[in-house]
């Protein structure tokens, strides 16, 4: 299944359907970042949550930024996503193990802190930000329970990701009701989360994200209507850094400059070196 996110209605008009299939996204996210397995499965599970959220900004240029930080193993985990499926993501400590060797995302990620949503607008204005309390550290519970106690929005959310046989499949979804929606209609809602079960299989059983949710909500009516591609996207670049140096000051970098060595900046989200010389630190500075 290519990697995607799918919009659809379902339960016959009361609620809407995002469908994230991320399992080629959090392959790259592992590779690119050298991630332990745990810490993956961690990371893969938050890049659903923070591209499906993303969807709902308003344009291209807003970006929106999850934050994991509950003081576990892996450190802080953090997602950055825009509302055409591009994510970037980073871990305070990428190859972080627990002792016994398994996989236990709550304790790789720890429940002592926050999820945090950054809103970043593109106007210029004051991002908004949105917080609650870890409640599980799953990462899955604390996304829906920010979305009831931040966006006032209620929501049923499945998320997981790991491997097997050597493959990565990660994906999520995440069903909100639409205004006007009937009581009975919620605790179905519910229902159809739960009894979802294996949500790793489906997703590697199924050739689009289309294709599963026809399969998944059939019997509960569903429309899909457009699916947006979903990849991972680092932005960095050499001008970008340039820039980071200069905010230093010119005193700052005519001392990096006297040092006599190449000055090295690593990006977070790719692990791409850049390299800048004593001389072109001069250079910088003389211009400020």
């Amino acid at each position: 299944m290519e990697d995607g996110i799918l919009h659809a209605i379902v339960f016959d008009g009361e609620a809407v359907l995002t469908l994230a299939h991320a399992s080629q996204t959090a392959e790259e996210a592992t590779r690119l970042l050298d991630l332990s397995e745990g810490v993956s499965c961690a990371l893969g599970r938050l890049i659903c949550a923070a591209a499906m959220l993303a969807q709902r900004n308003k344009n291209e240029s807003e970006k929106l930024t999850l934050i994991v930080s509950g003081g576990g193993a892996a450190g802080k985990l953090l997602v950055t996503a825009d509302n055409t499926g591009r994510v970037k993501a980073c871990a305070d400590q990428p190859q972080a193990t627990l002792p016994s060797q398994k996989i236990d995302i709550p304790a790789l990620v720890g429940i002592n802190g926050d999820l945090t949503v950054v809103r970043d607008n593109p106007l210029g204005t004051e991002p908004y930000v949105g917080m609650c309390k870890l409640v599980k550290g799953d990462i899955t519970r604390d996304f829906a329970a920010y979305l009831v106690t931040s966006e006032q929005q209620p929501a049923a959310v499945a998320l997981d990701c790991g491997r097997k046989d050597g493959v990565l499949t990660c994906g999520g979804m995440m069903i909100l009701p639409l205004p006007g929606c009937r009581r009975e209609t919620l605790d179905r809602i519910e229902k159809k989360i739960t009894e979802t079960d294996d949500l790793l299989a489906r997703f590697h059983a199924h050739l689009t994200p289309e294709e599963m949710a026809l399969d998944l909500f059939w019997d509960v009516g569903v429309k899909p209507l457009e699916t947006v591609p979903l990849c991972y996207r680092c932005d960095c670049s050499r001008q970008r850094f340039e820039r980071g140096l200069i905010s230093l000051g010119k005193t700052e970098l005519l001392s990096l400059a006297y040092e006599g060595q190449d000055t090295e900046i690593r990006c977070r989200f790719c692990n791409k070196t850049y390299h800048f010389s004593p001389e072109e630190l001069k250079n910088m500075a003389k211009e400020l």
